[in-house]
């Protein structure tokens, strides 16, 4: 028997109040019960049945005095957890995170937003820093600007035989939720501008519908006062704007238009991005006030676009990526005298030498190597007349055309300054290999003789999935360190900036022993940006303005 419980136990140390099992004579019980022994006698009999009273009397009161200390516990343990509650208050209120001013805990909460916030449709993600404390949400929602950049849905309308359309309960009930979330988000972004987009290819519903003809809209017009970015995507009916001014809008992307007239109501418009749209085709523009086009998608384009061009007099920023072009070489050229940024795709080559720019600085070439169309040899001099003014050049996903080619095309201008490759991420056929940085051209900049001697901003920008770094991208990088580091005998500037950023493949750890290389006024000479698996997005050309 465990001698511990011969002795007794303390309920109470203040009252000394305590239980005592009285166990001595029974300390051969055991070995008894376990034998095949009987009592003999009855007097033993009545022994054992008068001990098992008092034994039982023993476990009644082991029972109550067990009930009483439980209740004390549960009783102790709730004030603890009340005394918990109050320290956790206190020390928030003492926590030196609230001496942090109102506009820094709203810089930090910038750096909290998910992702994808302004990508994805409103209400998929939650901004965790809105959830810590209702002070930190307060701060969040008097923020306005995150909740002033709306994502809708945008889909087709789903049809019958007969052609009408089918409303389903699950569209009923999403669009229900949907214009509860356009009201939150138009509520907390007070008078903010607004910037409304719209999502294609949502899978939120189980079927199809008309986006232009939804109340959503309704609901987006009522605030048309503070509409200062729009982007729609047309049926084939077109989308109905309001008949009324949208006087403070200022940029509009249109997707896919394809016949009849849009009439836009914008007078203050000065961005208009047309995706699969015809210029022709959207009437209301004020040309001359634009400082920014994008025309850009499968459609032809054609004499009627060309001649929309000669209104736009104050054109800063003209991207024409159309895959098909129908210019003819007798047309009048096109004067555009305050245009600085021009970015050329595909078949739109055949434009550069009708167009007149004598302030252009910024020249941007995107023409993806494929089977449908590649550049040539044959197709350098009609860049030759826009190129050569320029100091500044970007040749987008055209990292897999020869060296040859792009050092004819770098060789244009006079002074070139900046140099960038910039390939957007996509998943190339597997015909084509590509490197970290465009190993033959970097070995032109290196030479001696180097190419385009002026240059002090080069950088190469490679979303590609399948790359990794070798040895050779290595040695490279370290050779336009050293060799445009200095001074050329011949005048050639001193490189300041040379900029990588390959997110699907991290530069090497074991040669950052040799990155930290400084220019003038103190700045590193090599930037490496660490933003692993981040996607490259195609170039916003706005961003020239």
């Amino acid at each position: 028997m465990d001698t511990e419980l011969l002795n007794p136990a303390s309920l109470c140390l203040k009252c000394l109040h305590s239980f005592k099992s009285d166990l001595d004579d029974f300390s051969d019980l055991k070995s008894r019960a376990r034998s095949s022994y009987v009592p003999s006698t009855l007097a033993e009999t009545d022994r054992l049945q008068s001990r098992l009273s008092q034994v039982q009397h023993s476990i009644s009161k082991c029972d109550q005095e067990i009930l009483l200390l439980e209740s004390a516990v549960r009783s102790l343990r709730q004030h603890r957890r009340a005394n918990e509650k109050v320290e956790t208050n206190l020390k928030a209120l003492l926590a030196p995170i609230r001496k942090i001013p109102v506009e820094i805990l709203a810089h930090i909460a910038t750096y909290t937003l998910p992702n994808r916030w302004f990508k994805n449709m409103i209400g998929v993600h939650a901004w965790t820093f809105t959830q810590v404390c209702h002070s930190w949400r307060e701060v969040t929602i008097a923020m306005r600007w995150p909740w002033a950049r709306v994502m809708i849905p945008c889909r087709t309308a789903t049809c019958s035989m007969s052609g009408e359309v089918i409303d389903e309960p699950g569209d009923r009930q999403f669009e229900a939720g949907l214009m509860d979330m356009f009201s939150t988000y138009m509520q907390r972004s007070g008078h903010h501008p607004l910037t409304i987009q719209t999502l294609s290819d949502s899978k939120s519903w189980e079927s199809d519908w008309e986006n232009s003809s939804q109340p959503i809209w309704t609901e987006v017009w009522k605030h048309a006062d503070r509409l200062r970015a729009l982007e729609v995507r047309c049926s084939d009916e077109g989308f109905p704007f309001p008949s009324n001014s949208l006087s403070v809008l200022q940029r509009l992307t249109i997707h896919g238009y394809m016949g009849g007239t849009l009439r836009v109501n914008a007078p203050n418009l000065c961005v208009l991005d047309l995706n699969d749209t015809k210029m022709t085709d959207v009437t209301n523009v004020r040309w001359t006030n634009l400082r920014a086009l994008e025309v850009h998608g499968f459609d032809e384009f054609w004499g009627d676009d060309y001649e929309a061009l000669r209104y736009c007099m104050r054109l800063e920023v003209l991207s024409l990526t159309d895959d098909v072009a129908n210019i003819h070489d007798d047309w009048e050229p096109i004067h555009l005298p305050a245009l600085r940024t021009l970015d050329i795709g595909r078949a739109m080559i055949t434009i550069c030498p009708h167009i007149d720019a004598p302030s252009l600085k910024n020249f941007v070439l995107n023409i993806p190597y494929s089977g449908d169309f590649r550049m040539h040899d044959d197709d350098i001099p009609l860049l030759a007349s826009l190129l050569l003014p320029v100091t500044s050049l970007t040749l987008r996903n055209m990292c897999d055309y020869h060296t040859d080619l792009l050092q004819c095309i770098i060789s244009i201008p006079r002074c070139l300054e900046r140099l960038h490759m910039r390939q957007e991420t996509f998943l190339p056929p597997p015909a084509v290999s590509l490197q970290a940085v465009h190993r033959g051209l970097c070995v032109e900049l290196v030479k001696s003789n180097a190419l385009a001697p002026h240059l002090v901003d080069i950088g190469f920008i490679n979303g590609a999935k399948n790359i990794r770094w070798e040895s050779e991208d290595i040695a490279l990088v370290r050779g336009l360190l050293e060799s445009r580091g200095i001074a050329a005998t011949d005048g050639g500037a001193v490189l300041a900036r040379l900029a990588i950023w390959t997110p699907f493949a991290d530069f090497p750890a074991p040669c950052e022993g040799w990155i930290s290389a400084y220019g003038r006024e103190g700045r590193q000479r090599l930037e490496i940006t660490r933003c692993q698996g981040v996607i490259v997005e195609p170039l916003e050309i706005s961003s020239f303005l």
